[in-house]
This record gives C-alpha cells, structure tokens and sequence, in this order.
C-alpha cells in the first residue's frame, strides 16, 4: 500500500462530499430565498425542488462514500495498517452523520412545506 493510494481516496472523497455540500447549501438557498420571497414561488414547488437536490446530495455522498470505504479498506488489508482503518471509520462515521442531518433537514422541509407551516 502507498500513502499515495490512501490520499488519491481520501481526496476523492473530499471532492465528492464537497459537491455534496455545495448541492445542499443551494438547496438550503434557494428555499430561503423562497420563504422570505425575493424568489416568488409556491411554497410546495419551492420545498418540492429543494428536497430534490438535498436528496441529490444524499446520493452523492452515499455513493461516495462506498468506494472510498471498499477501496481504503482493501489497502488497508494488504497492509495491515491499523492507523488507517481508525481513519476510516471516522471519515465513514462523519460522512454518515452529515448524511443524518440532511436527511432531518429534508424531512423538516417536507412537514413545513406541506403540512402548513410557513
């Protein structure tokens, strides 16, 4: 294994949770833009289209993070290298937090969107 192989990874992963992040901060933009309405839209099209890319961004970054996870893993197997596999997790671990809260974002929109809320 080399510490080139685990960075191209672990760059590959920071790229695509990036993009991940960056879907979700339009997401979350766009429906502020449309709440306080200097964007006019109905509100359910509106919280419609942001649970759309929040939902996007999801996949992103679950799809993400499988190879990350399969390809460091079998790395870190050839080498038995334990330090890595501790970094693994947490990235994994974290990764899947971010996944968490996305998910609670998108399901607050969703009850504010079409159970009335403003």
């Amino acid at each position: 294994m080399t510490k080139d192989s685990i960075y191209l990874s672990e760059a590959l992963y920071g790229s695509w949770l990036s993009n991940s992040f960056v879907l979700m901060t339009m997401s979350l933009l766009f429906y502020h833009m449309t709440k306080v309405q200097s964007l006019e839209m109905d509100r359910r099209v509106a919280g419609t289209f942001a649970v759309a890319l929040i939902v996007v961004s999801i996949i992103m970054g679950l799809s993400s993070m499988f190879p990350y996870f399969q390809r460091v893993g079998s790395l870190v197997k050839k080498d038995k290298d334990k330090e890595e596999d501790r970094y693994r997790t947490m990235y994994i671990v974290l990764g899947s937090i971010v996944i968490l809260i996305q998910i609670g974002i998108a399901a607050t929109i969703v009850m504010g969107t079409f159970k009335g809320g403003k």
